[in-house]
């Protein structure tokens, strides 16, 4: 935040301007596990498939029928993180209770830090970098707990997380306003272009004379013209030279 508004901030007549932490000091990896046998209960189920990069907000799931190995456990306000390349960009609240996939990693935070601002810190550019960095494997490389549990992050006061978390929200808000307006005009432009071309081709893109040829004798005169401009072919003769003084063959008589 800038520096009026930290100056601006109080309370009983003292200034919290944050700390620097590691990760793992302000939240916590929920290690509560389901086994397939107790998925028969009525669980949400949530997989990388369900969590679309860069949302903040969990908008899909499936059911336990697709549970076939253990999964971590999550309430409300859990914060799902993926921790398979190259989905490292995939955080969400949890708004409902469930159990997910082995790779999405379940955090909860302390008291030091609200759910928001945590996932909006999963989502920014230095963590993803820092989460690449870490991960390993070949195949499917992951990264893990022990590894982003040691993140350093500058951690500012409650207060001030709230107020980041809002100008982040209303910024996005004026982006997908925005983004919505275009999409539409996009719609717009391709309902008109797709208009245009239909008036083009049915001769009302322009006014018309009523006392013109159809279309249909116009183009029968221009094949003709056509056809009479093309170059008449000469027919060649093939001659065949005759000798005066070709000798006769003679026959013998008997």
């Amino acid at each position: 935040m800038t520096k009026e508004w930290r100056e601006g901030y109080s309370e009983k007549g003292k200034k919290d301007i944050g700390e620097v932490v590691q990760l793992k000091e302000v939240a916590n990896l929920r290690r509560e596990k389901v086994q397939p046998k107790d998925s028969s209960k009525n669980f949400n189920f949530v997989g990388l498939k369900h969590i679309e990069s860069g949302v903040s907000i969990l908008e899909r799931w499936g059911d336990a029928s697709e549970v076939k190995s253990t999964k971590a456990r999550f309430y409300p306000n859990d914060v799902l993180y993926g921790k398979l390349r190259p989905y490292l960009d995939k955080a969400v609240i949890a708004e409902i209770e469930g159990i997910c996939s082995a790779d999405i990693l379940v955090f909860t935070t302390t008291s030091k830090m609200i759910p928001r601002f945590l996932v909006y810190l999963l989502h920014s550019h230095p963590f993803r970098s820092y989460a690449i960095a870490t991960s390993s494997g070949i195949t499917l490389p992951r990264t893990s707990w022990n590894a982003l549990g040691e993140f350093t992050i500058a951690l500012p006061p409650l207060t001030e997380q709230e107020q980041i978390v809002s100008e982040l929200e209303r910024h996005f808000s004026v982006a997908d306003e925005a983004e919505a307006t275009i999409e539409s005009e996009l719609k717009r432009a391709e309902r008109l272009r797709q208009s245009i071309l239909k008036h083009a081709f049915s001769g009302k893109l322009v006014p018309q004379d009523p006392n013109d040829e159809p279309a249909s004798v116009l183009l029968e005169k221009i094949r003709d013209e056509k056809e009479d401009q093309k170059p008449k072919r000469k027919k060649t003769k093939t001659k065949v030279k005759s000798t005066s003084s070709a000798k006769q063959l003679s026959l013998p008589l008997d």
